[in-house]
């Protein structure tokens, strides 16, 4: 799965004594709690290492971040206090130095030592209108509501500190300001890092010429102004044992669990472990499909038109809820667009099925839909994948489909 990396650093800021995560008056000296044990141990975002996805850099953008306490799901207060040291606290990648800023920073590890922290993060934190993401503490969880029907891409990530041997044959758990004391000022790769991963599955819809029409006919696209203006993903439909076709709405609103209680650390691979009451993990996105409603996602689209043949303009791209198709499910396109002749515009819309039996749209990955045009209508449809910073979701030739 493609990641953003982000190296939460030790940086060298000005501290002071403190007895809890605060702020005071800088100390004269920046690195003066590396050898003063009385000084508080700074929390701070590093440079980034970042892959191409839908963000392709984290300058600018802004994440949310949690340091939750874990432990016993009787330790750990969902509500704030010294269970969450960084409750929902904001950060962003300043474009000139690579660093990213908590907001309200500095911030810091507590002196006591006796908690250990995990680290989580999550983007959007706010909807395109500008409301704030709702961040709810329920389920002995923290749960964001994620708008899918925004289109926006949403990223999870996490960080939990590996149990270590130190050169003082010593063994230390985290993350604390001792396991940053002894631990990493030893070995920086033990730094805590936020990996963050696409939880979505990416559909994107293409449009192209067919490569075999004659100049007279590539000539009407023109002629005709034809323009494609929305694609809206409909409810997937399949047909029972009776003949009755069967609708199964698409999620519009999801819930992404930030974190859950009892999370431990996965030897392996590093990854938090736990289960909400409900049976949820951390980092597991569900679609919600409340009372009402249309269970149908919508994109406008560009004015696409065709400057060239046999080339993929994109119409629209989902992120979705991931899901599987069963045997015989029809994933249901309607794709709106308009001409113009003599001064008078004319909007119309064609409708596509794709069958997505036993298919599964995994999270991270990226599926690609090529409609295939003569003028003015559809002729076929060519499914293809490109990576464009996700993996690929049905390999690089993917499937054709004659839709006649």
């Amino acid at each position: 799965m493609k990641r953003i990396s982000i190296i939460l650093a030790l940086a060298s800021l000005l501290v002071i004594y403190m007895t809890g995560c605060g702020k005071h008056k800088p100390d004269s000296d920046p690195n003066a709690w590396m050898e003063d044990l009385s000084l508080p141990v700074p929390i701070n975002f590093g440079s980034s290492s970042l892959t191409k996805s839908e963000i392709n850099s984290l300058d600018g953008v802004t994440f949310g971040v949690f340091a939750v306490e874990h432990g016993d799901a009787s330790q750990i207060d969902w509500k704030g206090g010294p269970s969450l040291l960084l409750d929902n606290v904001t950060a962003t990648m300043d474009p000139e130095t690579g660093m990213a800023v908590l907001d309200g920073g500095p911030y810091y590890y507590p002196l006591d030592n006796h908690r250990n922290f995990s680290f989580y993060g999550y983007y959007p934190t706010t909807y395109p209108d500008g409301t704030p993401v709702s961040v709810s503490r329920a389920d002995e969880s923290l749960v964001a509501t994620m708008r899918i029907k925004d289109n926006q891409d949403i990223l999870w990530s996490y960080s939990l500190a590996k149990t270590t041997l130190a050169d003082n044959g010593i063994t230390y758990s985290g993350f604390n300001g001792r396991y940053i004391r002894k631990v990493v000022l030893q070995d920086k790769s033990k730094l805590p890092t936020l990996a963050f991963e696409h939880l979505t599955t990416n559909i994107v819809f293409n449009a192209k010429a067919n490569k075999d029409l004659s100049a007279e006919e590539f000539a009407k696209f023109s002629a005709l102004d034809f323009k494609i203006t929305g694609v809206t993903l409909n409810p997937i439909t399949n047909t029972n044992d009776e003949g009755l076709t069967i609708e199964k709405k698409i999620p519009r609103y999801a819930k992404l669990y930030l974190a859950v209680e009892n999370t431990t650390r996965d030897k392996e691979s590093g990854r938090p472990v736990g289960t909400s009451p409900s049976g949820h993990k951390p980092g597991e996105l569900v679609g919600v499909i409340n009372e009402g409603d249309i269970g149908k996602l919508s994109a406008v689209s560009p004015d696409v038109t065709f400057p060239e043949k046999n080339v993929n303009y994109q119409m629209a791209q989902f992120f979705m809820v991931p899901f599987s198709g069963v045997q015989d499910d029809m994933l249901n396109v309607t794709i709106a667009y308009s001409t113009t002749v003599e001064g008078k515009t004319k909007n119309s819309t064609f409708d596509v099925q794709i069958d997505i039996s036993d298919k599964t749209f995994e999270a991270g990955k990226k599926y690609m839909y090529n409609i295939i045009f003569y003028p003015p209508e559809l002729i076929e449809i060519g499914i293809d994948d490109s990576k464009l910073g996700w993996e690929l979701g049905n390999g690089k030739d993917g499937e054709d489909i004659d839709q006649g």
